[in-house]
Formats: structure tokens, C-alpha cells, sequence
């Protein structure tokens, strides 16, 4: 237990070299191309934990921290932060993906971190992104998929049923 969470899932990070050997083993399993991921791994690689280390992961739903109507997105995070629970590093989702090969069909985790700064392309624009890691395929759709701004800005409503996986410090 830490601070009275229930340790849902422990991941080992840091077990890749560097961002595009992640994003390769993600690949590899996904056998799907996605730019959006790899672009974001492109600029964030450094942040790479590139140490290994076990991270605890807590997987909540927006009720069970106290939102019994759902909240806005930024409220969430303060309350979690309050709770003892921490945003999870960048490779948190990729690194779950490939070691939670047990998810239940049709059960989408959201992680909880720092949105990222995308940008697209011209045409389309660019925008704030996390990572959310999905128990389904369905042709021409991403196993292991990222959410744009719609979902991740300070102001978003998120619906009380979805769950968030946070790293959990004890």
C-alpha cells in the first residue's frame, strides 16, 4: 500500500538505450507505425531514463480520487499530488505497454503526466499530448495510442469512470 493505494502494477524503466530503441520495441509488438509517438520520443529522448529502476504504479479512476461527477483535468492532478501520487515519466506508457500484455479487452489507461508539445504538421497544427495505453485493436487504429488537447490541457473535463495510472511514492 502507499498512502493508502493500492501498488497496482510494479514496471521496470531505463531497460532501453536510448528513445528509438523504445520506440523499436514498441513497434515491434504493435507492428503499427506512429509518427505522432515517434516524433514525441524524438524531442523528449533525453528525458529518457536511461538508469534501471522499478517504478510502482497506482491505477485510479477520477471517482476514486474523489470526483463523484468527474473534474477537470488539472484538478485531478492536484488532488493525486495531494494523495501522495506522482506523474509518471514520459516512458511510463510505452514501458507499461510492452510489459502489461495481460490488459482486458476494451480497457484504456491513461497516464498521468506532463502533457507534451506536439506539433503535427503544417496543415494541421499542433497540440498537448499524453499517453494512454489501450486493450484493443481495431483495424486502422493504433493498439498503443496517444490523446491530443482535447483531453490533457488544465481545463479539460474528464468523466468520473476513467482511470489514470500515477507512480505511487512510499
Amino acid at each position: 500500500m502507499i498512502n493508502n493505494f493500492k501498488i497496482w502494477e510494479t514496471i521496470k524503466v531505463g531497460t532501453y538505450k536510448n528513445a528509438d530503441e523504445l520506440y523499436k520495441a514498441v513497434l515491434e509488438l504493435t507492428r503499427h507505425e506512429n509518427e505522432m509517438m515517434k516524433s514525441i520520443f524524438r524531442i523528449q529522448g533525453e528525458s529518457i531514463i536511461d538508469l534501471e529502476k522499478e517504478i510502482n504504479l497506482i491505477n485510479v479512476s477520477v471517482e476514486e480520487l474523489g470526483f463523484l461527477n468527474g473534474a477537470i483535468y488539472g484538478d485531478i492532478l492536484v488532488k493525486a499530488k495531494e494523495l501522495g501520487l506522482e506523474l509518471c515519466p514520459l516512458e511510463v506508457g510505452p514501458h507499461l505497454y510492452l510489459q502489461y500484455r495481460d490488459q482486458p479487452e476494451g480497457d484504456e489507461l491513461r497516464i498521468a503526466m506532463e502533457p507534451v508539445w506536439y506539433f503535427f504538421n503544417p496543415s494541421a497544427g499542433c497540440g498537448w499530448v499524453t499517453f494512454t495505453v489501450a486493450g484493443f485493436c481495431v483495424p486502422g487504429w493504433v493498439c498503443y495510442g496517444v490523446y491530443c488537447s482535447s483531453r490533457c490541457r488544465d481545463d479539460d473535463f474528464i468523466e468520473a469512470n476513467v482511470r489514470f495510472v500515477f507512480v505511487g511514492k512510499g
